[in-house]
């Protein structure tokens, strides 16, 4: 089997839409340890923070 020639035309630079993301205010809907766990206090253990635009910020805060 041989591969064909890509065509990579259509990936420019130009292309790519830039957008800012610190427009963007995300409010925190919980956090959670990695048993799934709503918790309050999170130093020196991992915790994730879930967001309400459906993202997640994994994070240990080590004291």
């Amino acid at each position: 089997y041989r591969a064909k020639k890509f065509n990579w035309s259509f990936f420019t630079p130009s292309n790519i839409d830039n957008y800012n993301t610190s427009d963007f205010s995300k409010n925190i809907i919980s956090t959670i340890d990695l048993h799934g766990r709503k918790i309050q206090s999170n130093i020196n253990i991992p915790f994730i923070k879930i967001f309400d635009d459906g993202t997640v910020e994994k994070r240990i805060v080590i004291d």
